[in-house]
């Protein structure tokens, strides 16, 4: 008796939430989207909320899509299964499913979800703070993978999402960007304005190891003289997700690290971790010239790996924390170094026993095979099949192609990656 009255009292204050959570809406429309009909537009403006109920989805998915006439960082697209959006789950919210973060951190003109189609109600909620604003809001049923802007036409639509051709960034691929290669040094102007100026590099090379960007400024157009303290005017922002903020404040500063280039110079080393997934295997960072300037600045940028030295982006000079490491590693260090002259002490020992004696037969050493050589600009070996090898100018080997892009690739004079004699890629058979 008693849980049939349990379970309608629950009945009941589930009632009473969903109606309380409607009344807070300015408009709400129901939508059904069927075999006959799967597509869905209406404009909206002046509701400061308003809700969309889809129902009888048939398709895989359920695509929404949001034009704003003007752009409004304001606006919040969410969206939730058989259920409200709550605002109190925002941060577990999916990105591209159930809220458009992106865009709005990017205070972009559209939104966009790509909504599993579940066979239940789909809640999509619309919030805004600018009541001026108008949008045209547009709901449909598919079943192929459709992407945010269609990718803005510089990538593939793929079911995680755009995958971007060379020199697009950006999670619709929008952003023009400079690919910067491992190995390699290049030079940047920037005017008189203020700007920002994007750049990607591929980490997939560098997992397990450490990634270097060596940036040094120069003034006047001229590479004479590194800048003074009072002209920093670049500033590196290194992006944690794939919304490419270009605003600073209390909010947005979670989603990227800041370095200024301080007395023309800035050196930035990380580890790079060996379980990247393939969204992680690309690091996109900007250079931000925030001031105007009388002189034009121009930037060399340098990539390498460098596993002398690991830094991470938060690292402190914290004299305790170093000197709780040296207590850990000097005893870790000293003990074997210790055993291993122990025992080379006893095998020399043995050998000179064993010369001592005329009847002792020295055994014969096996041979040590040379390991292969590498590449020093992909890292293989230069016994891979289907590569040709070359030997340039300074007797450095190298693989055909390689080193053939490694010439095109410099500004410049050519020199070897190795040495860095210079040599011509146009004499090389």
């Amino acid at each position: 008796m008693l849980i049939p009255i349990f379970n309608f009292l629950l009945i009941i204050q589930i009632t009473r939430s969903q109606l309380q959570n409607s009344d807070k809406y300015a408009s709400s429309f129901e939508i059904d989207l069927d075999e006959y009909n799967n597509l869905w537009q209406k404009n909206i403006s002046n509701e400061n909320e308003t809700l969309f109920i889809i129902k009888n989805v048939l398709s895989s998915y359920c695509y929404v899509r949001i034009n704003l006439k003007q752009n409004d960082p304001s606006l919040i697209l969410m969206a939730d299964y058989g259920q409200f959006p709550n605002d109190s789950l925002i941060q577990s919210y999916k990105q591209g499913e159930k809220i458009d973060r992106i865009s709005s951190l990017e205070n972009r003109k559209n939104r966009f979800l790509k909504l599993q189609s579940e066979l239940q109600d789909i809640y999509i909620s619309v919030r805004v703070n600018n009541t001026d604003n108008q949008f045209q809001i547009s709901i449909s049923g598919s079943s192929e993978e459709e992407c945010n802007n269609d990718c803005s036409n510089n990538g593939v639509c793929e079911a995680n999402g755009c995958s971007c051709y060379n020199s697009f960034i950006g999670n619709d691929c929008h952003q023009i960007a400079e690919q910067l290669l491992l190995g390699t040094q290049k030079q940047f102007y920037f005017n008189t304005s203020s700007s920002f100026t994007f750049f990607y590099i591929n980490l997939k090379p560098l997992m397990e190891h450490t990634l270097r960007i060596d940036l040094t400024q120069y003034s006047n157009d001229t590479h004479s003289e590194q800048v003074d303290n009072s002209n920093n005017c670049l500033e590196v922002w290194i992006y944690k997700s794939k919304a490419l903020v270009q605003q600073l404040n209390d909010y947005t500063q979670q989603y990227f690290h800041t370095f200024l280039i301080e007395q023309g110079t800035q050196i930035i080393t990380t580890k790079i971790p060996s379980n990247l997934n393939v969204q992680q295997q690309i690091l996109w960072f900007a250079i931000a010239k925030d001031t105007e300037t009388f002189d034009s600045v121009q930037l060399s940028i340098a990539v390498s790996q460098d596993d002398a030295v690991i830094y991470e982006y938060d690292q402190k000079d914290d004299n305790d924390e170093t000197n709780k490491l040296l207590y850990i590693i000097l005893p870790t260090t000293l003990i074997p170094i210790t055993i291993l002259l122990i025992i080379i002490y006893y095998l020399r020992k043995k050998k000179n026993q064993g010369i001592d004696n005329p009847n002792v037969v020295p055994k014969k050493q096996p041979e040590i095979e040379n390991e292969p050589e590498k590449c020093a600009i992909c890292f293989e070996g230069l016994n891979t099949k289907n590569k040709a090898v070359i030997t340039i100018e300074c007797n450095h080997l190298f693989h055909n192609s390689c080193i053939h892009q490694w010439g095109v690739q410099q500004v410049g004079l050519k020199s070897c990656p190795t040495c860095r004699r210079p040599f011509k890629p146009e004499e090389l058979q």
